[in-house]
């Protein structure tokens, strides 16, 4: 199983990053004009997306959310649309100033055959940093990355 982390520090504050990402069932910050169907709530939750050209939708399964530390997991143990298996990962937000916060996004997976370690972990290193981007747009009051 192969890993990667992406940490970047963006001019929002914290509470305000952690207000977004831990509405779960809401992904209205991140840029795609996609349908999204809530399963449930709290953890074990499903943010069923479905995504226009895919066969399937993806299923992302809330796993644990600490708001104590700013911090969720989740995977996505249906519809994953990388050639990858056993995708799990993490998000936090960090304090760091006022009006400052790290995010951290990381990842935990298992490339299926033909894709390289080298080429999964490029591939995930740019989703958590697209991933990242639309934050700090939507923060910003962008609706573009």
């Amino acid at each position: 199983m192969l890993s990667t982390t992406v940490t970047r520090e963006l001019n929002h504050d914290c509470n305000r990053a952690w207000a977004v990402l831990a509405d779960f069932g809401n992904v209205g910050w991140a840029a795609g004009d996609n349908t999204v169907e809530v399963i449930g709530e709290g953890i074990g939750m499903i943010r069923r997306i479905i995504v226009d050209g895919l066969d399937a939708p993806i299923d992302e399964v809330l796993d644990f959310i600490e708001p104590e530390q700013h911090k969720f997991g989740y995977s996505i143990p249906r519809g994953l649309p990388f050639p990858l298996d056993d995708y799990r990962a993490e998000a936090q937000v960090k304090f760091v100033a006022d009006g400052r916060t790290t995010v951290v996004w990381k990842g935990w997976f298992t490339p299926q055959d033909g894709l390289t370690e080298t080429d999964a972990i490029a591939m995930m290193d740019g989703i958590y940093n697209q991933l990242i981007d639309w934050l700090d747009a939507h923060l910003s009051g962008s609706t573009s990355a």
